[in-house]
């Protein structure tokens, strides 16, 4: 028991020196022998790592075509931006832009949001229409499509689908030749020569 009691009051000493360490190296007061021990206990706190921030990724395409149809009815569009902003109001208001991204050849994007972007209720997935095409329209399975080019998803994104948002544009018109009819050279009849008989009166 007088062993047990011992060890205790060592233990409880033990820890009042090592805080009084670290508050004097705070304070600017502790030698060189106190700072060396508060060192050794900043960098054990140092190799426990930077807070792992919580990541959520929206994915999608970027078709030419019409709404809904997919290839090879339709043709995936390359370079297409897609940005994903971040509010704490509800369409129409973007919000404060955190990233953007172009698709690849396959039409596909990946917009990637941690939690420390900001403290957002909202995220609105927003498709910028290259030069020439007009938006058709865009479909998602976990957000709310508010127009043709925006997609908005509402906090918490947990147990959410951020993957399938789509959007379709429509390419610069095309213009169509216009086949012009050959005319018909009209046959100008040949004339028919007429033979003239001559009669020949016999003299008697």
């Amino acid at each position: 028991m007088l062993t047990e009691y011992v060890l205790t009051r060592r233990g409880l000493a033990i820890t009042a020196l090592l805080a009084a360490i670290v508050l004097m190296a705070a304070m600017g007061l502790a030698g060189p022998r106190e700072q060396t021990a508060a060192a050794h206990v900043d960098a054990a706190a140092a190799q426990a790592g930077p807070r792992l921030a919580t990541e959520w990724t929206f994915q999608g395409r970027v078709y030419e075509g019409e709404l809904g149809v997919e290839p090879p009815h339709s043709r995936p569009l390359e370079g297409v931006t897609v940005s994903v902003y971040g509010a704490n109001n509800p369409y129409p208001d973007p919000g404060t832009f955190i990233r953007s991204t172009t698709t690849n050849a396959e039409g596909w994007y990946g917009l990637t949001v941690y939690d420390d972007d900001g403290n957002w209720e909202f995220y609105h997935i927003i498709e910028t229409d290259p030069p020439g095409y007009t938006s058709v329209g865009a479909t998602t399975v976990g957000g709310t499509v508010r127009t043709a080019n925006w997609i908005e998803y509402v906090i918490p994104l947990e147990g959410k689908t951020l993957t399938g948002n789509k959007f379709w544009d429509r390419g610069p018109a095309t213009a169509t030749p216009t086949c012009t009819p050959t005319r018909t050279p009209t046959r100008t009849p040949t004339p028919t020569r007429t033979s003239t008989h001559t009669h020949t009166r016999a003299h008697l």
